[in-house]
């Protein structure tokens, strides 16, 4: 939703379609043994050699840690297989001299070491030996971006992988391909099966206390994964309750750091069972379950914590803030204003999800999709969401900063730039450190995906990377990180005076999965209305709903060709859209279509132009198209909103309002909304809006113009229009903070020498 999908671009489909040929070509030579390979120096030399070049833009952007450098990359997503789910015990030893091209040797597994330091380009490459000395290059996707590639693939590592996967890779050699983190194992020196020819020391026997002592080394180096590894070890020394619960603390503080929050909890909680009033223990558990989005459970061990020990002050100060998160799950109360102010230092907002009068059901043809449980008004806060994962792209700051990838797919024959890549890389770790979250995100459509059933094998998570990236591909949204500053961007008297919306951009490169949003249903003319502040989405009725009715929302923009809408953008659903739209679309005459696309070239031809005065023909010539484009439109407003008649008549709008034609701007600024589907009822003391109709920002701006007119004539309609503007600048944005500063100077703009002109004016 709202993401770049260049499919149809000419130049990257070619690259699409070669990567597809080299797939059918590769997959002609499944079962066959490799021949003419390289040398064991010739893998090394070109490994070696690619590194040296990888790192030099690397030191490079070393050299200047200030400037935030926004690059395209190319990701490939590789024919769908599924991870390894079989336990290691069943699986036969192989060697890499039984590996057969193009096949995924399930039943086995191969034992290899590292033999050079890793080269990280879309993944981390490094040469590997078996214990026979036969060498293989190693390609490990979607590995950890939070850690140093070097200590993820280090020089003399030894792994396990399981039913590997041996390939010809693009370049045309060949090697194993992992795409599933989970089927690689990673060997400790003491693990047992450790090959003890390949011991580069005799390790010395050693204590729970020796283990935690470098454990605790670690931690202050900020090594936390060795410190784990650490401790791990003295956990199964430790032989005293004391020194089991000191050591369990300290690995749910490392899981902390680690971000793997549900073994920090289980850690924790391990230490509650003997020692329920443990200091550490129970504000350990608190930081995770804070984390992991608990917060009433969070609040229980906080509350037992500065119960027992009043004198903590950090509790205290964790206490506050998590009552604060329960308040605003329970009463959707955001402080938006300081939400739009953190976004200058981060995206990511400290705060809860707040549902409100929706709940998941299942429609009649559509599978899922959510309700509405009671009657609500336009503007009224439905959701108000936390991420689950977002991937922004570079924005300057320096807590964010995504790749912005080409992704291409030859499952799905689709290609899109924006952050998916990361995105991807960044769900499959996060279900990998915190499994507890799975569960409602595999639970999203997956179209055709079958998965495999297991989640854990051998105490180990599995993690279905191709799973995720298709619940990605369908559920993912494009966003930005303000939508109030799209808003502005729109606005007619500073970018919207050709007549187009040319000014603001349809799709985004920050991309993010939101768990409830995605279970809202396409429409073309939705009734809800979603928008961002940092990683969240909030959602809005677009109009007044009776209880029981489905919410839904546009996954594309609805001011394209039917044709696009339903072929580019919709098709990767598999549905087409049946609102009064597009059904309204279609019925109309081709001839018609045609003839109001040339209309609207027409007008693009003349708005950029500059007017001499209100006798200017091109404002007579602006009106007759207007009107010639309205009449290509058979069907109501109410059914079929008029969406291309919303700029012109917001530019004609904006001419009349500098022309000092007040009662122009009154009529054009209704009929506006009123061709988007919108009933008005306009007395001498009342504006009252009786039915809204289709949501986009010219209705705001349309609703400020009239609140402008009336201002002048201190009438009370003043104060409805600016109060339904305000309404409207809300559901499109998400609040209505950001109201006067998008508007406030636009208010005072134009008005001098109004007021005697006005005087005169005729209300209806």
């Amino acid at each position: 939703m709202d993401i770049q999908d260049v499919s149809d671009t000419a130049q990257y489909r070619q690259i699409l379609v070669m990567q597809m040929q080299r797939f059918r070509s590769a997959s002609r030579r499944k079962g066959e043994r490799p021949v003419n390979k390289p040398t064991k120096e010739q893998m090394i030399l070109r490994h070696m050699a690619g590194r040296e070049n990888s790192l030099r833009p690397e030191r490079q952007h070393q050299e200047n840690q200030e400037h935030v450098a926004v690059a395209v990359h190319s990701s490939f997503i590789a024919a769908i297989y599924p991870p390894s789910v079989a336990p290691l015990n069943t699986l036969r030893k192989i060697n890499f001299n039984d590996l057969q091209l193009e096949t995924h040797h399930r039943g086995s597994y191969i034992l290899f070491r590292t033999v050079t330091p890793p080269l990280k380009m879309t993944a981390i490459m490094s040469i590997v030996e078996d214990e026979g000395g036969r060498h293989e290059p190693l390609q490990v996707y979607q590995q950890d971006d939070y850690r140093d590639y070097n200590e993820i693939v280090p020089t003399s590592q030894v792994f396990i992988i399981k039913e590997p996967y041996y390939k010809i890779m693009a370049d045309g050699n060949f090697g194993i391909r992992i795409d599933h983190i989970t089927d690689l194992i990673q060997l400790d020196d003491f693990d047992f099966r450790f090959p003890h020819n390949w011991h580069a020391r005799v390790y010395e026997v050693k204590s729970a206390e020796d283990w935690k002592v470098e454990g605790n080394q670690y931690v202050k180096a900020s090594k936390f994964y060795e410190a784990d590894k650490h401790y791990d070890q003295a956990l199964k020394h430790a032989t005293t309750d004391e020194d089991i619960r000191l050591i369990r603390l300290n690995r749910s503080h490392v899981s902390l750091a680690l971000r793997c929050y549900d073994s920090a909890l289980e850690y924790a909680q391990s230490v509650l069972v003997n020692h329920p009033e443990d200091q550490k223990g129970l504000f350990r558990a608190a930081r995770a379950l804070y984390e992991l989005r608990r917060f009433a459970e969070c609040f229980n061990y906080l509350e037992n914590l500065v119960n027992h020990h009043p004198t903590n002050d950090t509790a205290k100060k964790d206490l506050l803030r998590v009552k604060q998160r329960l308040k605003e799950e329970e009463c959707g109360i955001f402080p938006f204003n300081e939400m739009l102010k953190e976004t200058f230092t981060t995206p990511y907002m400290d705060r809860a999800t707040f549902v409100g009068p929706v709940e998941v059901r299942q429609t009649e043809t559509r599978g899922r999709g959510l309700f509405i449980t009671k009657d609500i008004k336009a503007g009224d806060l439905l959701i108000c969401e936390k991420a689950f994962y977002t991937s922004f792209a570079e924005t300057g700051l320096k807590t964010s900063g995504s790749k912005i990838s080409m992704t291409f797919n030859i499952n799905t024959n689709r290609i899109t730039m924006g952050t998916q890549a990361d995105l991807l890389t960044g769900i499959v770790h996060h279900l990998r450190r915190n499994l507890s979250l799975a569960p409602a995100f595999v639970e999203l459509h997956k179209g055709s995906y079958v998965p495999k059933g297991e989640m854990i094998v051998d105490g180990r998570p599995i993690i279905d990377t191709f799973l995720v990236e298709r619940i990605i591909s369908l559920n993912c949204f494009g966003h930005p990180l303000r939508s109030c500053d799209e808003h502005t961007k729109r606005r007619i008297h500073t970018e919207r005076s050709k007549g187009s919306d040319k000014a603001a951009s349809e799709h985004y490169s920050s991309t993010g999965i939101w768990i409830l949003a995605s279970y809202i249903n396409h429409s073309c003319f939705g009734n809800s209305h979603r928008s961002f502040i940092g990683d969240m989405q909030i959602i809005r009725a677009a109009r007044n709903l009776t209880k029981d009715e489905e919410l839904t929302f546009s996954y594309t923009s609805p001011s394209k060709a039917l044709s696009e809408r339903q072929k580019r953008n919709l098709q990767g659903w598999g549905f087409e859209c049946a609102c009064s739209l597009c059904v309204g679309e279609k019925n109309t005459p081709q001839k018609l279509n045609k003839k109001r696309r040339t209309l609207l070239e027409d007008l693009q031809a003349i708005f950029p132009k500059t007017l001499s005065g209100p006798d200017d023909p091109l404002v007579s010539k602006i009106e007759r198209l207007v009107d010639a484009i309205d009449k290509t439109y058979k069907h109501p407003p109410a059914e079929q909103p008029r969406l291309a008649l919303a700029d012109p008549l917001l530019g004609l709008t904006h001419i009349y309002f500098t022309m000092m034609r007040p009662k122009d701007v009154l009529g054009t600024a209704k009929r506006l909304l009123t061709a988007l589907g919108f009933e008005l009822q306009v007395t001498a003391t009342k504006f009252t809006v009786l039915r809204w109709g289709f949501m986009n920002a010219c209705v705001v701006e349309a609703l400020v113009y009239m609140w402008n007119v009336w201002g002048v004539l201190d009438l009370p309609l003043c104060a409805d229009a600016e109060e339904a503007a305000k309404t409207a600048h809300e559901i499109m944005v998400g609040e209505r903070d950001s109201f006067e500063e998008s508007y406030g100077d636009f208010r005072c703009s134009g008005l001098d020498g109004l007021g005697e002109v006005m005087m005169g004016l005729a209300l209806d």
